[in-house]
């Protein structure tokens, strides 16, 4: 299978596009964990998925992110792939959209991508030359990209 030996951490994975993600990568061989908001959506993607591991916690919180890397390289001993899936979509017109919905929605669809990005590029570049895996992102976060 084309993921066989990957650890994959997915964000938003109870639902949507996130669970999508789990579901094909898990179908294709990768030990997946899971993370969400939604504690109970989340163990519904891991029953569909038979079985993953998960944690629940908000990406607005970059503390947050980085514990949920760390939590899944003690568990799994690496991280593979890195899917920033959570995300927020609202379809009110932009005007009646509030400055606090608005920065709930940049929080998550935004600055959760670097918030998980940044520790896991941490572990990136922590590995030898010989690694199979490389950093899951070009940017390199002013450091060059080993």
């Amino acid at each position: 299978m084309r993921f066989d030996g990957k650890v994959a951490l997915i964000t938003g994975a109870g639902s949507g596009i996130g669970r999508e993600v789990v579901l094909r990568l898990s179908s294709e061989g990768a030990t997946v964990f899971g993370h969400d908001l939604d504690g109970d959506r989340l163990a519904e993607t891991s029953t569909l998925a038979g079985g993953i591991s998960t944690r629940i916690g908000d990406v607005r919180d970059p503390a947050e992110c980085a514990a949920a890397v760390a939590a899944c390289v003690a568990e799994h001993g690496r991280l593979d792939i890195l899917g920033n899936v959570a995300g927020i979509a609202r379809s009110e017109h932009v005007l009646d959209v509030t400055v606090e919905q608005y920065r709930a929605m940049m929080a998550v669809n935004a600055d959760s991508c670097s918030s998980s990005a940044r520790p896991r590029s941490r572990i990136c570049s922590r590995r030898t030359a010989t690694s199979s895996t490389s950093p899951p992102t070009p940017v390199s976060w002013g450091r060059p990209t080993p």
